[in-house]
């Protein structure tokens, strides 16, 4: 009896994951794109004078192309061409939306690949056992959701220097999805461990 409370706990949690994962996932387009939209206005009508922000925000190909113009000038002079003509692309390239997508991407896939539900249904239960590398995959998709994803969403969305109404609303949106997830994941997390153990002890009892 308590396997099967344990079991419907676990399908329980790790279905509701599942759903937010999903609403995140279209989510993250409309952000991507909006925060591109925004990063454009701030950088051209906007002065920071807050270094830490100018860095996260400053495009990282415009960073490389100043540094090239200081110390390699004739270097810079045959790519000054080039680099102008793919200024507006390389414009949306910034820190700050590298790091995130890179982080949130692989945060996603942590958390699909994570997560139990896909496979734990009526009958599939032996499927579990052999699911050992759930555990390590969703504790990473935790902590990337903890770091960076959560002090990004906060500082971004909160206290950095020009805050737009579009922040607040998008991190506003953002915070919620990562404190769902966080909640759940932690609960699943721990749910899949103590099934995991249980079917250890059953294991060790028929052997």
């Amino acid at each position: 009896m308590e396997a099967t409370e344990m079991r419907f706990k676990l399908l329980s949690f790790s279905l509701a994951l599942e759903i937010l994962l999903h609403f995140n996932l279209y989510f993250d387009f409309i952000f991507f794109l909006l925060q591109c939209c925004m990063i454009i206005e701030k950088r051209s009508k906007y002065h920071y004078l807050d270094r830490l922000q100018s860095i996260l925000l400053i495009p990282s190909f415009s960073e490389l192309k100043r540094i090239l113009s200081q110390r390699f000038q004739s270097l810079f002079f045959h790519f000054s061409s080039l680099l102008q003509k793919t200024k507006f692309i390389l414009f949306l390239i910034s820190f700050f939306t590298v790091i995130w997508t890179t982080a949130e991407g692989t945060r996603l896939y942590f958390g699909r690949k994570g997560n139990v539900y896909p496979i734990l249904n009526l009958d599939q239960t032996h499927n579990l056992e052999s699911k050992t590398s759930r555990i390590p995959n969703l504790a990473s998709f935790l902590l990337l959701t903890l770091f960076p994803q959560l002090p990004f969403a906060i500082y971004f969305g909160f206290y950095q220097e020009h805050i737009l109404p579009c922040d607040v609303a998008l991190r506003t949106l953002m915070l919620l999805f990562l404190i769902g997830e966080i909640s759940i994941g932690i609960i699943a997390l721990l749910l899949l461990i103590r099934w995991r153990l249980h079917q250890f002890q059953l294991h060790c009892r028929g052997a």
